[in-house]
């Protein structure tokens, strides 16, 4: 239900949790008789995050407790608070089985922006085709003009064409870089270990994290590392199962059953 401060519709009193330190708090934080706020820090802008704790102590609510969404978004605030990946949805976000002697394809999900993706992804979706990998970008429709005519083996589609989930279990491997924009944590990568799959990741953001490369994914510099370690993963469905399959333990660990009921007790105050 949306606040609406001139009906007298917005929260009144228990815990009140704002989710991202960007948004502007309306004239209801002053009238509220929360006991307790979570700030959720969820991008890299700590001078927003700034103001929004200075408002919130004019409106005369608690100090927040705040929950980082990544150690570097805690670091760059310099300030205290727990670090809390998003949650995962273990059970939809799943393994599936596929056939084998399909041939190798690899993608990657994101928003359709430019922003999203390095300039160099177009020449590595070339090469990577090239080498007979079949490449599907969900989010991709604006790299269309710098992929070129010449696209046998890559599929371009717009953001959302098919659920985030079956998307990926149609996937041997995820592949992710950005070009300006820098993930806070990566959530889209967390849903692709979730579903048992490799993932193949720059080495710039929060994912950084999570992923041990070499482990449970791999995290790369350059170019010619990316393409190395993509062409690797196709000859060797071994190794793609192998990552794949402590891809996924690490997400049952961060976001299983254990896991969940540890944020319950930290959100409902309870010891």
């Amino acid at each position: 239900m949306p606040i609406v401060y001139e009906t007298g519709n917005f929260p009144r009193e228990g815990t009140l949790i704002i989710h991202g330190s960007h948004y502007e708090l309306g004239l209801w934080a002053g009238k509220t008789n929360a006991r307790r706020v979570i700030l959720l820090c969820n991008v890299h802008w700590p001078l927003q995050l700034f103001d929004t704790i200075t408002r919130l102590r004019e409106a005369g609510l608690p100090e927040p407790d705040l929950v980082f969404r990544s150690r570097g978004l805690r670091e760059q605030a310099a300030m205290d608070g727990i670090v809390e990946p998003p949650l995962i949805d273990i059970d939809v976000f799943r393994p599936a089985m596929r056939a084998t002697g399909g041939g190798f394809t690899l993608g990657r999900i994101s928003r359709d922006v430019l922003g999203k993706h390095s300039g160099d992804d177009p020449s590595l979706y070339r090469m990577l085709a090239n080498a007979g990998c079949r490449v599907r970008v969900m989010g991709g429709t604006c790299l269309d003009e710098y992929i070129g005519v010449d696209r046998v083996g890559i599929e371009l589609t717009e953001a959302g064409s098919l659920p985030a989930q079956r998307f990926l279990q149609e996937l041997d491997c995820f592949f992710y870089r950005t070009g300006t924009w820098e993930e806070a944590f990566g959530r889209v990568m967390l849903e692709a270990m979730a579903t048992g799959l490799p993932v193949v990741c720059h080495r710039r953001g929060g994912h950084t994290e999570w992923i041990r490369s070499g482990e449970n994914g791999f995290l790369f510099d350059t170019q010619e590392e990316a393409f190395d370690l993509l062409t690797a993963l196709r000859d060797d469905p071994d190794r793609r199962l192998h990552i794949g399959q402590a891809a996924r333990q690490t997400a049952l660990n961060m976001f299983g059953e254990a896991a969940r009921e540890v944020r319950r007790r930290w959100y409902l105050g309870i010891s």
